[in-house]
């Protein structure tokens, strides 16, 4: 019932960092495909994203590990060659840091000591190109997998983007 168009704007600071990070992206989420084209129109990133992978069209189980494989398997990379970003490590990242994956948790959920994570959206090209330095070239992968219909996350996404830029206090 959320509106995207109601409550996000173009946001040029996001598209320059994911312009930064090298290789694919993809969105991997649990939100209907119409609704994340929505966001990611709405904040104006939808050309940064190669795909996106939703819940019941691309992977019909109840692990977004699932559709990492299905990314990896694509592409022909191994689990450490992909960076998984996710706000939520029980759900986007604790089994793909168990199969191999290198993952980075944007903060806000309680952190898992065996994760990397991150306090803003400012920190993610630095440590995307830590975790991914022996791997580094046109083949590089991120995923981001997040929900963005958890009120805590977008009240968290209002923090940081206010605290940024006091013009971006809307989510």
């Amino acid at each position: 019932s959320l509106n995207p168009e109601m409550h996000l704007e173009k946001d040029a600071w996001l598209q320059e960092i994911l312009s930064r990070l090298v290789g694919d992206k993809f969105v991997v989420t649990l939100s209907q495909y119409e609704y994340a084209i929505k966001v990611l129109e709405a904040l104006g990133v939808r050309g940064c994203f190669a795909d996106i992978l939703v819940h019941g069209r691309n992977w019909h189980t109840n692990s977004k590990l699932d559709a990492y494989e299905e990314i990896r398997k694509f592409k022909g990379l191994a689990p450490a060659e992909i960076c998984v970003v996710g706000d939520n490590p029980r759900i986007d990242l604790l089994e793909a840091i168990e199969k191999g994956y290198r993952c980075v948790a944007i903060s806000g959920y309680n952190p898992l000591p065996s994760i990397n994570s991150i306090a803003t959206l400012a920190d993610l090209p630095t440590i995307v190109q830590n975790e991914m330095s022996d791997f580094l070239d046109e083949k590089t992968l991120l995923v981001v997998s997040f929900f963005v219909t958890n009120k805590e996350a977008l009240a968290k996404l209002r923090s940081q983007w206010s605290n940024r830029n006091s013009e971006h206090s809307r989510v």
